[in-house]
């Protein structure tokens, strides 16, 4: 996968979350698609993307399969 191919897919996750999350702010979506950009620990400007991507897609995956779980609550 390229950066480029990676990049898109980022955005396309992040653009998902903001159709789905209409009332959460931009920072909102990006810490809770596990994207910290207040921890301390992370430089995401030398991380590539092909990291950055594989980390939100373990954790949009999981934030997505809980809003489906709550829709299907009675």
């Amino acid at each position: 996968m390229t950066r480029l191919d990676a990049n898109r897919e980022i955005v396309k996750t992040i653009s998902a979350a903001v159709e789905e999350f209409p009332d959460w702010r931009f920072h909102q979506i990006m810490q809770n698609l596990g994207l910290e950009l207040g921890n301390p620990d992370w430089d995401p400007w030398y991380e590539e993307s092909e990291k950055t991507l594989a980390q939100l897609k373990t954790t949009a995956a999981a934030l997505m399969s809980a809003v489906e779980k709550n829709r299907r609550a009675p």
